[in-house]
């Protein structure tokens, strides 16, 4: 398949699962994803807020992604651990809070007649 240049960056996906032994983590990096930043402004009363949104396109096929997954930018795969002090999924956004976003968007494009075949995803 022919990708756009522009998609040229690697992504780690952590796919959060929930089970009796309580919260874990699956990391999983995908290469020859688009990411933007894009400029967010919302009205709150009288007030403006500014602020950023990350969205990543990934190329089918992609791995498992659900909403409260989290994505890094870049190949660097860290354990993240909810039951270890300062390995918890709250450390490491505090750790990579430029360069990683909660899956708050999902969009399945894989079935889609578009050139890329791809999972959107945003964030913030």
């Amino acid at each position: 398949m022919s990708f756009p240049a522009w998609w040229n960056q690697t992504v780690t996906v952590y796919h959060k699962s929930v089970g009796a032994n309580g919260t874990s983590w699956e990391a999983q990096t995908c290469a020859r994803c688009y990411v933007q930043l894009k400029d967010v402004s919302v009205n709150v009363d009288t007030a403006r807020r500014d602020g950023n949104r990350l969205v990543c396109r990934i190329p089918a096929p992609a791995p498992k992604v659900a909403l409260g997954d989290i994505v890094l930018i870049g190949a660097d795969i860290v354990a993240i651990d909810e039951h270890t002090r300062g390995m918890t999924s709250a450390d490491f956004m505090r750790e990579h809070m430029d360069t990683a976003f909660i899956v708050s968007e999902l969009h399945d494009n894989t079935t889609c007649p578009v050139p890329v075949k791809h999972l959107y995803i945003g964030g913030a």
